[in-house]
């Protein structure tokens, strides 16, 4: 899976600090500032090639691949901080991932598989 992340064009430390970002965190839970990471702009730099050398992999050896970052999008209704989720967030990564084990079968059923 690519790593789902979000900064928006507004974040600065002091707009997270003063909740100011957009981030879906009512309760404030669990939040960290980019910078714990490292200067936003540079987190982001690698966090997109870390993402990059997650898809070249995924074309070489052809294995089980899911965009978490594509499928979450930027929408900040799905993070709760940079990389955390919101309620509703983590509702939506756990959904895209059983969607892509239903899409290419990768469930059995379990109701007829305890009959045999």
């Amino acid at each position: 899976m690519t790593f789902a992340y979000s900064i928006p064009s507004n974040y600065s430390f002091d707009n997270f600090k003063l909740n100011k970002v957009g981030y879906n965190n009512p309760e404030k839970y669990d939040r960290c500032p980019v910078e714990m990471w490292g200067n936003p702009k540079y987190v982001d730099t690698a966090i997109r090639h870390n993402n990059n050398i997650i898809h070249s992999i995924k074309e070489k050896y052809n294995v089980m691949f899911i965009d978490q970052h594509d499928l979450m999008g930027k929408d900040l209704h799905w993070y709760g901080d940079l990389c955390h989720f919101s309620k509703e967030g983590t509702d939506k990564f756990i959904q895209n991932i059983v969607d892509y084990f239903n899409e290419n079968k990768l469930i059995k059923n379990l109701h007829s598989a305890s009959k045999n």
